[in-house]
């Protein structure tokens, strides 16, 4: 079991990516190209995706 505190939503971000691709975008990784080529993707279909995901999750996790 984890420890520490938790965080609402935070199950959805370590699903599928999202928290590496959190993890990237905070050090700088920022074209979803790049994301895609460091995940093996052919294309950044799938960080759009993944990054639409995020975004949903997030306001829903914050009310907006």
């Amino acid at each position: 079991m984890r420890s520490g505190p938790r965080v609402p939503g935070g199950a959805a971000l370590r699903e599928g990516g999202h928290q590496q691709i959190a993890i990237l975008l905070n050090s700088g990784v920022t074209k979803k190209t790049e994301i895609a080529e460091i995940f093996g993707d052919a294309n950044h279909s799938p960080v759009s995706k993944r990054l639409k995901q995020i975004q949903k999750a997030a306001a829903d996790c914050f009310g907006e």
